[in-house]
Protein backbone atom coordinates (compact mmCIF):
# COMPACT_ATOMS: atom_id res chain seq x y z
CA UNK A 1 0.00 0.00 0.00
CA UNK A 2 1.27 3.46 -0.89
CA UNK A 3 2.27 5.61 2.07
CA UNK A 4 0.99 9.14 2.38
CA UNK A 5 3.80 11.69 2.29
CA UNK A 6 1.88 14.72 3.57
CA UNK A 7 -1.53 16.31 3.76
CA UNK A 8 -2.11 19.85 2.51
CA UNK A 9 -5.10 21.57 4.07
CA UNK A 10 -6.04 24.22 1.54
CA UNK A 11 -8.61 26.89 2.35
CA UNK A 12 -9.41 25.51 5.81
CA UNK A 13 -12.30 27.39 7.38
CA UNK A 14 -13.38 26.64 10.94
CA UNK A 15 -15.83 28.92 12.72
CA UNK A 16 -16.55 28.35 16.41
CA UNK A 17 -17.60 30.10 19.58
CA UNK A 18 -15.31 30.43 22.63
CA UNK A 19 -16.44 27.17 24.34
CA UNK A 20 -15.93 25.24 21.08
CA UNK A 21 -12.46 26.81 20.69
CA UNK A 22 -11.58 25.74 24.25
CA UNK A 23 -12.84 22.23 23.44
CA UNK A 24 -10.78 22.21 20.21
CA UNK A 25 -7.62 23.19 22.11
CA UNK A 26 -8.28 20.66 24.89
CA UNK A 27 -9.01 17.91 22.37
CA UNK A 28 -5.72 18.46 20.52
CA UNK A 29 -3.83 18.89 23.84
CA UNK A 30 -5.14 15.54 25.10
CA UNK A 31 -3.48 13.93 22.09
CA UNK A 32 -0.18 15.72 22.82
CA UNK A 33 -0.26 18.05 19.80
CA UNK A 34 -0.62 21.48 21.47
CA UNK A 35 2.68 23.24 22.02
CA UNK A 36 1.26 26.60 23.06
CA UNK A 37 -1.77 28.90 23.08
CA UNK A 38 -1.56 32.71 22.92
CA UNK A 39 -4.37 35.23 23.07
CA UNK A 40 -3.35 38.44 21.35
CA UNK A 41 -4.38 41.93 22.36
CA UNK A 42 -6.97 42.14 19.57
CA UNK A 43 -8.67 38.96 20.84
CA UNK A 44 -7.22 36.57 18.25
CA UNK A 45 -6.07 33.16 19.47
CA UNK A 46 -2.92 31.50 18.14
CA UNK A 47 -2.70 27.75 18.70
CA UNK A 48 0.68 26.15 18.05
CA UNK A 49 0.58 22.46 17.16
CA UNK A 50 3.53 20.05 16.94
CA UNK A 51 3.90 18.33 13.57
CA UNK A 52 6.91 15.98 13.46
CA UNK A 53 9.33 18.40 15.13
CA UNK A 54 8.03 21.53 13.41
CA UNK A 55 5.55 24.08 14.69
CA UNK A 56 2.22 24.63 13.00
CA UNK A 57 0.63 27.98 13.90
CA UNK A 58 -3.15 28.26 13.59
CA UNK A 59 -4.53 31.76 14.12
CA UNK A 60 -8.21 31.97 15.05
CA UNK A 61 -9.35 35.52 14.34
CA UNK A 62 -11.88 37.06 16.72
CA UNK A 63 -15.09 37.91 14.83
CA UNK A 64 -17.82 39.33 17.06
CA UNK A 65 -18.70 36.38 19.34
CA UNK A 66 -16.85 33.70 17.35
CA UNK A 67 -13.36 32.66 16.34
CA UNK A 68 -12.59 31.90 12.71
CA UNK A 69 -9.65 30.02 11.28
CA UNK A 70 -8.99 30.67 7.60
CA UNK A 71 -5.67 29.16 6.68
CA UNK A 72 -3.67 26.66 4.67
CA UNK A 73 -1.17 24.26 6.18
CA UNK A 74 0.86 21.17 5.37
CA UNK A 75 0.79 18.36 7.94
CA UNK A 76 3.28 15.49 7.83
CA UNK A 77 2.20 13.63 11.00
CA UNK A 78 -0.59 11.23 10.01
CA UNK A 79 -2.09 11.24 13.52
CA UNK A 80 -2.28 15.05 13.51
CA UNK A 81 -3.72 14.95 10.00
CA UNK A 82 -6.39 12.53 11.22
CA UNK A 83 -7.21 14.86 14.12
CA UNK A 84 -7.59 17.79 11.71
CA UNK A 85 -9.89 15.69 9.51
CA UNK A 86 -12.01 14.86 12.57
CA UNK A 87 -12.02 18.55 13.56
CA UNK A 88 -13.39 19.47 10.13
CA UNK A 89 -16.27 17.08 10.71
CA UNK A 90 -16.81 17.88 14.39
CA UNK A 91 -16.82 21.67 13.90
CA UNK A 92 -18.53 21.58 10.49
CA UNK A 93 -15.59 23.10 8.70
CA UNK A 94 -14.99 23.71 5.02
CA UNK A 95 -11.75 22.79 3.27
CA UNK A 96 -9.99 21.42 0.25
CA UNK A 97 -7.57 18.73 1.40
CA UNK A 98 -4.78 17.27 -0.74
CA UNK A 99 -3.51 13.91 0.51
CA UNK A 100 -0.17 13.57 -1.22
CA UNK A 101 1.29 10.20 -2.18
CA UNK A 102 4.41 9.49 -4.27
CA UNK A 103 2.58 8.91 -7.58
CA UNK A 104 -0.74 10.70 -7.12
CA UNK A 105 -2.76 13.07 -4.95
CA UNK A 106 -6.23 12.51 -3.53
CA UNK A 107 -8.28 15.71 -3.28
CA UNK A 108 -11.12 15.90 -0.73
CA UNK A 109 -13.66 18.73 -0.64
CA UNK A 110 -15.40 19.36 2.69
CA UNK A 111 -18.49 21.51 3.12
CA UNK A 112 -19.94 21.96 6.62
CA UNK A 113 -18.04 18.90 7.81
CA UNK A 114 -19.25 16.60 5.03
CA UNK A 115 -17.06 15.21 2.26
CA UNK A 116 -18.75 16.46 -0.91
CA UNK A 117 -16.21 15.33 -3.48
CA UNK A 118 -13.17 13.07 -3.77
CA UNK A 119 -10.95 13.05 -6.82
CA UNK A 120 -7.65 11.49 -7.80
CA UNK A 121 -4.99 13.65 -9.45
CA UNK A 122 -2.24 12.04 -11.50
CA UNK A 123 -0.22 14.78 -13.16
CA UNK A 124 -2.78 17.09 -14.80
CA UNK A 125 -5.43 14.37 -15.08
CA UNK A 126 -8.29 14.41 -12.58
CA UNK A 127 -10.66 11.50 -12.04
CA UNK A 128 -13.72 11.96 -9.80
CA UNK A 129 -14.03 9.10 -7.32
CA UNK A 130 -17.02 10.34 -5.33
CA UNK A 131 -19.41 13.25 -5.50
CA UNK A 132 -22.05 13.98 -2.89
CA UNK A 133 -25.51 14.36 -4.32
CA UNK A 134 -28.20 15.81 -2.16
CA UNK A 135 -31.05 13.52 -3.19
CA UNK A 136 -33.65 15.52 -1.26
CA UNK A 137 -32.76 18.71 -3.19
CA UNK A 138 -32.80 16.85 -6.49
CA UNK A 139 -36.24 15.37 -5.77
CA UNK A 140 -37.51 18.78 -4.70
CA UNK A 141 -36.25 20.28 -7.98
CA UNK A 142 -38.04 17.54 -9.96
CA UNK A 143 -41.22 18.19 -7.96
CA UNK A 144 -40.95 21.91 -8.65
CA UNK A 145 -40.38 21.31 -12.35
CA UNK A 146 -43.53 19.12 -12.44
CA UNK A 147 -45.38 21.80 -10.54
CA UNK A 148 -44.29 24.38 -13.14
CA UNK A 149 -45.47 22.14 -16.01
CA UNK A 150 -48.85 21.74 -14.33
CA UNK A 151 -49.15 25.51 -13.84
CA UNK A 152 -48.23 26.13 -17.49
CA UNK A 153 -50.95 23.70 -18.61
CA UNK A 154 -53.50 25.36 -16.30
CA UNK A 155 -52.60 28.86 -17.54
CA UNK A 156 -52.90 27.79 -21.19
CA UNK A 157 -56.39 26.41 -20.55
CA UNK A 158 -57.35 29.66 -18.78
CA UNK A 159 -55.93 31.73 -21.66
CA UNK A 160 -57.92 29.70 -24.23
CA UNK A 161 -61.10 30.22 -22.21
CA UNK A 162 -60.43 33.98 -21.92
CA UNK A 163 -59.82 34.24 -25.68
CA UNK A 164 -63.16 32.51 -26.33
CA UNK A 165 -64.88 34.95 -23.94
CA UNK A 166 -63.13 37.87 -25.64
CA UNK A 167 -64.51 36.81 -29.03
CA UNK A 168 -68.04 36.63 -27.60
CA UNK A 169 -67.83 40.03 -25.85
CA UNK A 170 -66.58 42.15 -28.75
CA UNK A 171 -69.20 44.82 -27.97
CA UNK A 172 -68.33 45.23 -24.25
CA UNK A 173 -65.14 47.37 -23.96
CA UNK A 174 -64.99 47.24 -20.13
CA UNK A 175 -65.11 43.43 -20.07
CA UNK A 176 -62.53 43.30 -22.89
CA UNK A 177 -60.14 45.48 -20.85
CA UNK A 178 -60.39 43.10 -17.85
CA UNK A 179 -59.85 40.07 -20.10
CA UNK A 180 -56.87 41.76 -21.80
CA UNK A 181 -55.32 42.60 -18.42
CA UNK A 182 -55.66 38.99 -17.28
CA UNK A 183 -54.26 37.71 -20.60
CA UNK A 184 -51.29 40.03 -20.15
CA UNK A 185 -50.70 38.65 -16.63
CA UNK A 186 -50.93 35.08 -17.95
CA UNK A 187 -48.49 35.82 -20.79
CA UNK A 188 -46.00 37.29 -18.31
CA UNK A 189 -46.34 34.33 -15.93
CA UNK A 190 -45.94 31.84 -18.82
CA UNK A 191 -42.80 33.64 -19.92
CA UNK A 192 -41.33 33.29 -16.42
CA UNK A 193 -42.30 29.62 -16.04
CA UNK A 194 -41.05 28.58 -19.45
CA UNK A 195 -37.72 30.32 -18.87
Amino acid sequence: MTQRLATDYMKVILDMDKPALAEFISWFADQGFVNGVKFRGNGDCEVTLCDLKKALHLVFRKRNQSYQLEDTCRISDQRLSGMMRKALKRYQGCAIVHRIYSNFTMVYHYDKGIVTRISEMIGDHERVIYEYRNLASQLEAVYRSNEAVEEIDRLKVEADSLLDQRNQMADQPEALNKIDERLSEIAHRLFILEA
